[in-house]
């Protein structure tokens, strides 16, 4: 049986390996690249740089934390990888908020464009029929905020069990011998008066 201690040690060991692979697909020079070209490459030097936020706000799909510990989590894991040497305060949730708010949706955009493609090689099994790769598509809805704002474009519902919130439709295609997604398109769910028929939902 495992001490707290090892399980705490062992928790961390898996949080720099999670940052350190994130760190390894998405490259430092291909996210500069994005935010260069989306128009969010800062001009003066912030606390919370572009590209640490960007960072971040991946972070949040590995780490179910809340947005001060996903923050420590990440730089715990960077320094690490020896890729964070300065000594640095976490900012605040609402500073990481505006942040987020800040960079906006766009390079995280295009920075899936950039990086989401397919993996398998030709030995990999599963990922072949003769010549042709095989996909397949899939979707979850998920459910969102019960906000004013969220309400306007992602109704609740309708029909059998009424789900308490409003949800989002996600479909995305994916690699079948590596399950790596590599499209993927977000909008409301058939059934709710916003969403659209099931024939447009291929990413």
């Amino acid at each position: 049986m495992h001490s707290a201690d090892e399980s705490s040690a062992a928790g961390r060991l898996t949080d720099h390996i999670s940052v350190g692979v994130l760190a390894r697909v998405i490259s430092r020079e291909v996210m500069d690249e994005v935010l260069v070209e989306t128009g969010k490459r800062e001009r003066r030097v912030r606390l919370l740089p572009a590209h640490v936020v960007v960072y971040f706000v991946v972070c949040l799909a590995v780490f179910r934390d809340g947005y001060e510990e996903v923050m420590r989590r990440l730089v715990g894991g960077l320094r690490f990888i020896r890729v964070w040497r300065d000594e640095w305060t976490v900012p605040s949730t609402s500073a990481l908020s505006q942040a987020r708010e800040r960079l906006g949706e766009e390079p995280l955009k295009m920075l899936f464009e950039r990086v989401a493609v397919p993996l398998a090689k030709l030995s990999t099994p599963d990922a072949w029929l003769r010549s042709w790769r095989l996909m397949a598509i899939d979707g979850v809805n998920i459910d969102v905020p019960d906000t004013a704002e969220n309400l306007t474009v992602f109704e609740k519902a309708r029909g059998g069990t009424r789900r308490p919130f409003p949800q989002i439709r996600s479909v995305g295609r994916a690699e079948c011998g590596t399950h790596a997604v590599v499209a993927a398109t977000t909008r409301a769910p058939s059934g709710t008066g916003k969403g659209n028929s099931p024939a447009d939902e291929d990413p």
